[in-house]
């Protein structure tokens, strides 16, 4: 593997279940922060070039941030999540929520300057 997207996970202010509930949900994003900037600090376990050593893990990116405050959204791009976008815990996305996340993704893919020339290749 030459390239990792990571990911923050989606809105889990509806959760009935105590699995990973908001801010917990918000807060793991900064763990996506924390670990590419680790690669990008130089850490041994994290290196993907073979000119500074073992190579120990891919190239590390921001993938899509899948994040946003419920029905607040985000202002950027107006993405919000509803109760209908979870299914009945509360945390997992329903069939509707998983299109919404799918669609991101595949934005993501096909417009990201990373990902575009491989993904679009013919």
């Amino acid at each position: 593997m030459k390239i990792a997207y990571l990911s923050s996970r989606i809105y889990a202010g509806y959760a009935t279940v105590p699995l990973n509930p908001e801010p917990h949900a918000y807060e793991g994003g900064f763990a996506v922060k924390w670990t590419i900037a680790g690669q990008i600090s130089g850490s041994d376990d994290l290196n993907y070039d073979p000119a500074r050593g073992s190579v120990r893990a891919p190239w590390l990116a921001w993938g899509p941030y899948l994040w946003a405050d419920g029905v607040k959204g985000r202002k950027q791009d107006s993405l919000i999540y509803t109760r209908e976008d979870v299914g009945p815990d509360g945390t997992h996305p329903s069939p509707q929520g998983r299109e919404k996340v799918g669609r991101q993704l595949l934005d993501f893919l096909k417009t990201s300057p990373t990902s575009k020339p491989w993904f679009l290749a013919q």
